[in-house]
């Protein structure tokens, strides 16, 4: 079988975040998505100890551990590495005990005051709806990197300012968020 895991470069921070919750949502996520383990130990070259001991966080996977189980279950990394992520047309997210929940994403009519060059005003029938949830996907992810790597990188900015950016950054994060639910709305009723 040929390995096709790329490397996974993370921080101290997020590697302590996935091992503190990797245990229960591997548990979760098996039985969520009903994979087995022995499917599992099929697919990922893992012993059935070392699923048991994830499970009660008496060890922990490397990233590209992760990687390679998460890709065996068919979940994106982010599942383990995240509080939400989403997964076709649903967001996930990990309430404060790991337990899995899911939303279905619906967008409604976008209202915009952007015109295009008739003067015609731009709405979400202008696009296709891959072009606005790809949008919606690479902006979310761009806001989340900027978002972290102001969080665990930026030593030279006071922490005034620094709180007033990721301010700016979480409210345009809200208003992508918005953006999602109002296009989901809008798929569904079409």
């Amino acid at each position: 079988m040929e390995n096709k895991t790329n490397l996974v470069i993370i921080s101290e921070d997020k590697v302590q975040y996935i091992n503190r919750h990797f245990g229960a949502r591997l548990r979760n996520v098996l039985n969520h998505f009903s994979v087995s383990i022995a499917d599992l130990i099929k697919k990922v070259n893992v012993s059935r100890n070392s699923v048991y001991k994830y499970f009660d966080a008496r060890m922990y996977p490397t990233p590209q551990m992760v990687l390679q189980i998460s890709e065996a279950i068919g979940v994106p990394f982010e599942c383990f590495s995240e509080d939400e992520f989403e997964m076709g047309d649903f967001v996930y997210m990990w309430d404060d005990h790991n337990q899995l929940s899911r939303k279905k994403i619906e967008l409604k009519e976008i209202t915009s005051s952007c015109y295009d060059s008739t003067g015609n005003r731009i709405t979400n029938k202008d696009y296709s709806p891959f072009e606005l949830i790809s949008a919606k996907a690479s902006n979310r992810k761009a806001l989340n990197t900027i978002i972290n790597f102001i969080k665990d990188s930026v030593s030279s900015v006071d922490e005034p300012t620094k709180q007033v950016i990721l301010d700016m950054l979480f409210d345009d994060m809200k208003d992508v968020n918005k953006v999602v639910e109002e296009y989901n709305n809008f798929k569904n009723n079409e």
